[in-house]
């Protein structure tokens, strides 16, 4: 017989097994609170990211200018684009949030940013629970990764391309605020790159400014045999390109006020033609005035016009802006300076800088000096010389009347006062009956030509560039001229440079696509009723630098009065012709060969004859294009 025995329980155990069971519940609580709030953190995490990815990409269809009328890189609105995305994406952002993205620079690419430029971050206000934080620009340092050689990838593009958008979360504990935790933050961010084409892929050989006006590019000529304007291929990916920033909004409808007009020839064919490449693409006409779907944006497609309008941005003066005067590089306000300073000079001024002087009786011989001065109101010469002269600065206006003579063959530096507040046939600067040789070198008198003076750019030789400056008051050819390898700035009769543009005002105004002007800066016109041999500067086949600042550039007036090329004219031209608010008229034979020539004007009018027209990619202003943008990091 087995008998149990019963020990009695120690009165200090009783209720043991509820304290052990409690701290086991208390234990599994917390974990389960752990679990439930890091749960919720990760789920609000997977949110944020993906909307700071989101958000990201709205920035990079900016940057990229994607979503800008022009193609053109806009941290500023890249910026304002990253808050309409969080609004969109993030439920619990307040209505009330905001960001004020004026500290960013307006364009992302220079002058408005460059590798040194500084990164700013801007932070949203009104967003609790949440922070919204936008770095521009985002330097190498600051997404840098091991992975990489030097920190970041080939396709991480430069600091002014990239875009980081940062999010953060102050997350609420539900449970482990037992513990103590009232709040977990959390943070994400995103770094997008987007940028425009800055080469591009088209060189018009027109680019035209106007912004409603009809018959902004016109063929009037006509007759047998008249083959119009042609606009050759640049290369053999690239089909010959016109633009035009009209929308045609003062177009009437009738069959010639278009935005682009040219009629059948009378002996058959097209009147304005764009060749398509040798590989096959296609030449471009496009307009802004097709953009927005007004009818009028070209007239007699087919039969007058090789191509239909095309779709096109509003482009405006700005590509030129960044490239000849931009704020790092300020090319044409440092010449208007510099020659305003000279041509003011009173003759002892002169003589102290090392100039000879010469007066209005010195208008027959030979001066070997490298620097002079005339002094003269209205300096006349008849045979004038100058082998030696490097610098050539006139206190007023000069002429040289028909049979008559000015050699100045290496002048680097030609700088005439004019006369603004002259009249009549006085109102000049520089009037050319006889003939005028600039930079032509060693060439004779009576068998120049600006084809031997080509430049390293160019395929040549000839280092020698010449600045030509006149201002107020117009440049008149009727003689023979030799302009090579010369910028001609026509300037505006101002003791600085003035931008002559509009940023306020329809359609489309605005800092950054300004708009032509009227009524601007009289006096800065050119007319051609002789022979000009006229080249521009072409020392390599880049863009403009410190070193050659006016690279490619002929022409620069800012003046919004007619130039011309008039009847019995001829004018072989190359290079970048620059006069934004003007109109500018054509007449037969006024073409001859303009071989590379691109000409960036208000309104462009052919109206008699035959124009060819082929700029060359590397002598010519490109027209940006939009790139492409994706998450980088």
């Amino acid at each position: 017989m087995i008998r149990r025995r019963v020990v009695p329980r120690a009165e200090n155990e009783r209720g043991a097994v509820i304290v052990l069971f409690t701290m086991a519940l208390i234990a599994l609580l917390v974990l389960s609170a752990i679990v439930v709030d890091l749960g919720l953190l990760r789920a609000e995490r997977r949110q944020s990211q993906s909307s700071a990815d989101l958000a990201a990409l709205s920035a990079g269809a900016w940057l990229s200018g994607h979503n800008a009328t022009t193609a053109m890189s806009r941290p500023r609105s890249a910026c304002e684009a990253v808050l309409d995305a969080a609004r969109a994406n993030l439920e619990n952002l307040p209505s009330g949030a905001a960001i004020n993205c004026s500290a960013l620079p307006l364009q992302g690419v220079s002058p408005s940013c460059t590798g040194s430029t500084t990164p700013v971050t801007v932070t949203a206000t009104g967003t609790a629970p949440y922070t919204l934080r936008v770095t521009y620009p985002v330097p190498s340092s600051l997404i840098s990764e091991p992975a990489f050689s030097g920190g970041v990838g080939v396709d991480d593009g430069g600091q002014c391309e990239r875009m980081q958008v940062t999010i953060g979360y102050v997350q609420d504990s539900l449970f482990a605020g037992v513990l103590g935790i009232g709040s977990v933050d959390t943070e994400v961010s995103a770094v997008v790159r987007g940028g425009v084409e800055p080469g591009g892929d088209r060189v018009p050989a027109l680019l035209l400014l106007e912004r409603t006006g009809c018959r902004v590019l016109a063929n009037s000529a006509g007759g047998a045999g008249n083959l119009g304007i042609i606009v050759g291929s640049p290369s053999a990916t690239e089909g010959g390109s016109i633009h035009a920033d009209t929308n045609a909004s003062g177009c009437s409808g009738t069959s010639t006020d278009r935005a682009i007009y040219g009629s059948s020839l009378s002996g058959g064919g097209t009147s304005i033609t764009v060749a398509n490449s040798s590989g096959g693409t296609q030449g471009t006409i496009s307009t802004y005035a097709t953009t927005v779907g007004n009818p009028y944006d070209a007239a007699v497609f087919p039969g007058g016009i090789s191509h239909a309008a095309t779709p096109g941005d509003v482009i405006s003066r700005q590509p030129v802006d960044n490239r000849y005067n931009p704020s790092t590089r300020t090319a044409i306000t440092d010449l208007h300076a510099e020659a305003r300073t000279r041509v003011l000079w009173s003759a002892a001024t002169a003589t102290s800088n090392g100039f000879t002087v010469l007066g209005c009786a010195d208008t027959n011989g030979t001066w070997t000096a490298a620097k002079v001065f005339v002094n003269c109101a209205a300096w006349a010469p008849q045979d004038v010389r100058l082998p030696n002269a490097t610098d050539l600065v006139a206190s007023g206006r000069i002429s040289v009347a028909n049979n008559r003579l000015l050699f100045a063959p290496i002048v680097s530096r030609f700088y005439i006062r004019g006369c603004p507040t002259c009249s009549g046939g006085n109102f000049f600067a520089l009037s050319v009956s006889g003939s005028l040789y600039v930079n032509t070198g060693s060439q004779a008198v009576g068998a120049a030509t600006c084809d031997a003076r080509t430049g390293p750019g160019a395929g040549g030789t000839t280092t020698n560039t010449t600045r030509l400056v006149m201002f107020g008051s117009p440049l008149d050819i009727s003689g023979t001229a030799y302009l090579c390898q010369t910028t001609v700035y026509n300037a505006t009769d101002t003791a600085s440079y003035v931008r002559q543009a509009s940023t306020s005002g329809s359609p489309n105004c605005s800092t950054d696509r300004p708009c032509p002007v009227s009524g601007a800066a009289p006096g800065g016109t050119f007319a051609v009723s002789g022979y000009t041999h006229w080249t521009a500067p072409s020392q390599t086949t880049t863009a403009p630098s410190a070193t050659h600042p006016l690279e490619d550039l002929a022409l620069w007036s800012e003046t919004s009065s007619l130039s011309e090329i008039k009847s019995g004219g001829v004018l072989l031209s190359s290079g970048v012709f620059f006069s934004p608010n003007a109109r500018m008229e054509f007449r037969s034979p006024a073409s001859g060969l303009p071989r590379d020539a691109q000409w960036i004007v208000r309104s462009f009018e052919l109206l008699q004859g035959t124009l060819k027209l082929t700029p060359s990619p590397s002598n010519a202003v490109p027209i940006p294009s939009t790139g492409s943008f994706g998450l980088i990091r």
